[in-house]
């Protein structure tokens, strides 16, 4: 399929499901309270 294009493959990445890629932990409340805690320095 790619020869009939005239086209090649220089390189590719295999990435698997799960692998390399690390999930954003959120501590909600802790968040709040440090948004709370700068606006009432600001004060």
């Amino acid at each position: 399929m790619l020869k009939a294009a005239g086209t090649r493959v220089t390189a590719f990445t295999l990435y698997v499901v799960g692998e390399g890629i690390e999930k954003k932990v959120d501590d909600f409340a802790a968040e709040v309270a440090a948004q709370v805690a700068s606006a009432q320095q600001s004060v």
